[in-house]
């Protein structure tokens, strides 16, 4: 405030560091509101930071090539055949789907064993959706999985 001579009062410059000081004051108390309201929103699910990326993997452990596959026989690319039980689809779009590779893991003797083939599986966005997407953060979903196929049977070795 001035006087009427135009020199400005003390008291005025306290008024103004008061002004200053409660400026201060709200600035911080929304910049605290924003910073929590956001936590809630993000812990609550409204906005979601994190999208699904498909990532292209191998989920077979030990894979054999596989050079033909003939009605219910496998014939691997080492030599061995197979004989395939409880399998009911085309066994070849199957070694197809799978990079034409397979898993095999001992079952019972020598001669048995248990089939797996690289399927492709379905990815739902579902538990990365919110009222609002901000797609910043990529979570790596996998591409395929080990999937059981059939049982199979030794018929023939490469010796043989």
């Amino acid at each position: 405030m001035k006087s009427k001579l135009g020199v400005l009062k003390p008291h005025s410059f306290r008024s103004r560091a008061d002004d200053y000081f409660r400026l201060g004051a709200r600035i911080a108390f929304i910049a605290a509101a924003a910073i929590v309201l956001g936590n809630l929103a993000v812990a609550a699910r409204v906005v979601q930071f994190h999208y699904p990326r498909a990532v292209a993997n191998d989920p077979l452990i030990s894979p054999l090539k596989v050079r033909s596959a003939d009605g219910d026989k496998l014939t691997l690319e080492d030599g061995r055949v197979l004989r395939i039980s409880g399998w009911e689809g085309s066994l070849q779009a199957l070694i197809a789907e799978s990079n034409r590779r397979i898993d095999l893991e001992a079952f019972g003797g020598d001669s048995e064993f248990i089939m797996y083939a690289r399927c492709r599986q379905f990815i739902c966005g579902t538990p990365w959706t919110g009222l609002i997407e901000i797609p910043l953060i990529p979570d790596d979903v996998p591409r395929y999985r080990r999937e059981f196929v059939a049982l199979a049977t030794l018929v023939l070795k490469e010796t043989d």
